[in-house]
């Protein structure tokens, strides 16, 4: 191996520790998919309608342990570790984790900031939705690496961490099942007739515009489909959009707007969410529709309605569509949609209930949003300083990081894309410590805990 190193820590190019396998499927294995969040998951899992090829020969057979890729997609940093065996598609990249790397630890490595912004810088294609990291130029990307031991260290720590959210996120799904039955039986206590939607509306439902994306921010921004989520508005898919455009007039949003989207697969089509302030200017793409609520119903309570199962059944029975994955509902269609609205009394009683259920379910992804800053510090170590417990930032420690000058790594930097620096496996260590009994006290959830007795502590 032609890696450099220095004390315990070593340079290598990621083809080094993880090589591309290639064995073609028989098609009647089980379909995988890769996220960015939840990694390596059955197909079934994901939650969208199965698109794959019906002749899946062409697929790539994945092992427990290797390391999946979306091709197209890893400058975002979408990859994951799969415990499973099973098949991807042709657009996914398949590797072999070799024995002196922790394939765990290989996972939470090419999420860190800096390789991802490699990858974003190594992928191919004139615009975004046509980038591409081919294993080529995947495998000449360099990462900095710890020893086998201490890789492996660190791994359990992020496993443990992976264990509470897992346990926290299990408590989530409970208390969601109980709201839905509290709403459920909320509605259906109503003695009211339903009423097409349209009676609800001061204005017709409106489309949005969708300008073409930048590639730089330019202080606006357009919301993505993904934004609008089977719980509502969350700003997770937001696109840079140019600065100026007449067309925008009629598509700007205004903190509190009630959106919903007309296009998209047969179960996600009519998702609804209120649009929350990110603190740019914003506008809504032309594949939803904004709706404007009139005196009769308050925003909140229309969103939970449109959101209940009989409207939404409503919704997938009205939307149309000749392809096998997306289908559109129109706006004449919509105001059709019958719905039972109380009166305004009833309707704020419901609300109230609502968020008070609700509050239980915010506070505990509060958690987990901490348990992911905790996740991140282990594993994306802020870059460009080595923090040594016992000598602070800055002060080096003779592990230094690796420079990022692109004329001394030979790589690319086109397109006005910047090389970042590496993260100091020093650092790491550092970061490590901080779920230990030395550094911290681990966060808990009711009837979960994380043992804090050193780096392979378990959930109980």
């Amino acid at each position: 191996m032609s890696s450099d190193r220095s004390g315990n820590r070593r340079t290598v190019r990621l083809g080094e520790i993880l090589k591309l396998r290639r064995e073609h499927a028989q098609g009647n294995e089980q379909l995988l998919s890769v996220t960015r969040t939840r990694g390596v998951i059955s197909q079934e899992d994901v939650g969208r309608r199965d698109s794959s090829s019906n002749d899946k020969t062409t697929y790539w057979k994945v092992h427990p342990e290797d390391i999946v890729y979306n091709t197209m997609r890893m400058w975002q940093g979408v990859s994951g570790r799969s415990d499973l065996h099973g098949i991807v598609s042709p657009a996914y990249t398949v590797c072999r984790v070799t024995d002196d790397a922790d394939p765990r630890f290989v996972a939470s490595l090419l999420k860190h900031s800096a390789l991802v912004q490699d990858f974003y810088r190594y992928s191919q294609g004139l615009v975004s939705d046509t980038w591409n990291l081919r294993y080529s130029s995947f495998s000449e990307v360099k990462a900095e690496i710890p020893e086998l031991a201490e890789q492996q260290r660190i791994a359990e720590i992020l496993n443990a961490v992976d264990m509470q959210i897992s346990a926290t996120q299990e408590v989530i799904a409970k208390q969601k099942q109980v709201n839905a039955g509290l709403l459920s039986r909320l509605f259906s206590s109503f003695d009211t007739p339903s009423r097409p939607l349209s009676e609800f509306l001061a204005t017709r439902p409106r489309n949005g515009f969708s300008p073409n994306e930048t590639e730089h921010w330019t202080g606006v921004v357009s919301l993505g489909l993904g934004c609008l989520t089977m719980e509502g508005f969350v700003p997770r898919q937001l696109k840079n959009a140019p600065s100026k455009d007449v067309r925008y007039a009629s598509a700007w949003l205004s903190h509190g707007d009630l959106l919903i989207s007309r296009s998209n697969t047969f179960d996600l089509v009519g998702l609804v969410g209120r649009y929350q302030d990110i603190g740019t200017p914003c506008i809504y793409p032309d594949l939803m529709m904004k709706l404007t609520p009139n005196k009769l119903v308050r925003p909140e309570f229309l969103e939970l309605a449109l959101r209940h199962g009989y409207a939404r059944e409503q919704i997938k029975r009205i939307s149309q569509g000749t392809s096998g994955s997306m289908v559109k509902i129109s706006a004449a269609s919509l105001i059709k949609v019958t719905l039972k609205i109380p009166d305004l009394a009833d309707q704020d009683r419901v609300l109230r209930a609502f968020t008070a259920q609700n509050a239980q379910v915010n506070a505990l992804e509060r958690e987990i949003a901490k348990l992911r800053l905790v996740k991140q510090e282990l594993g994306n170590a802020p870059v460009g300083f080595c923090a040594h417990p016992g000598l602070g930032r800055g002060v080096g420690c003779g592990h230094g990081d690796v420079s990022s000058n692109a004329s001394s790594t030979g790589w690319r930097t086109g397109g006005g894309r910047t090389a970042q620096p590496r993260m100091s496996s020093c650092h790491l260590r550092y970061s490590a410590r901080m779920l230990t009994s030395e550094w911290s006290t681990p966060y808990t959830v009711p009837g979960h805990a994380v043992s804090s007795g050193g780096a392979g502590g378990t959930a109980s």
